[in-house]
């Protein structure tokens, strides 16, 4: 039997700067677990699925207070010390809807891996709210050691000056 169990905890950071913009994002922690309903075709010795997705409307961010500026959102990971994210299982992000606002965003409308050491994820100008997230986890194999797998995702917004 298969006991590999996946859990993505999902902690929201709210950024109030300098100039007061703020970052807020809803949804709620990504669970699931892999078992033997997840192997490519019944029967022994075979492989898992190696690709997850949350729902398209996993987080919904909205990026206000902003002042018609130029602002980027960046993302990162924090993994659990007491158990150690494994290296062949990447975690990613994209935006599925952009919400509303005034100009489109850049970026973030594919994949985006979330590294521990972040990365820019989108821009955009202006108000933006009811930006929807969706997350992927890929690189699932029969050689992932079984066990639980904490994450945390933050999200910070900086105004590009």
């Amino acid at each position: 039997m298969i006991e590999n169990v996946f859990c993505v905890l999902l902690i929201f950071l709210l950024t109030p700067l300098a100039s007061a913009q703020t970052l807020t994002a809803t949804g709620d922690a990504w669970i699931f677990e892999i078992g033997a309903d997840d192997l490519e075709s019944p029967g022994a010795g075979q492989p898992l699925r190696s690709t997850y997705e949350s729902s398209s409307t996993a987080v919904e961010v909205d990026v206000e207070d902003v002042a018609a500026e130029d602002w980027t959102v960046d993302v990162r990971r924090t993994d659990d010390e007491l158990t150690p994210w494994p290296q062949d299982l990447e975690l990613s992000v994209r935006w599925t809807d952009q919400g509303t606002g005034t100009v489109a965003l850049s970026g973030g409308s594919t994949y985006v891996d979330i590294q521990e050491g972040g990365g820019v994820f989108f821009s955009g100008t202006d108000n933006r709210t009811g930006i929807q997230l969706q997350y992927q986890l890929s690189g699932v194999s029969l050689s992932t050691p079984p066990g639980t797998y904490n994450t945390t995702v933050l999200f910070t917004v900086t105004l590009d000056n």
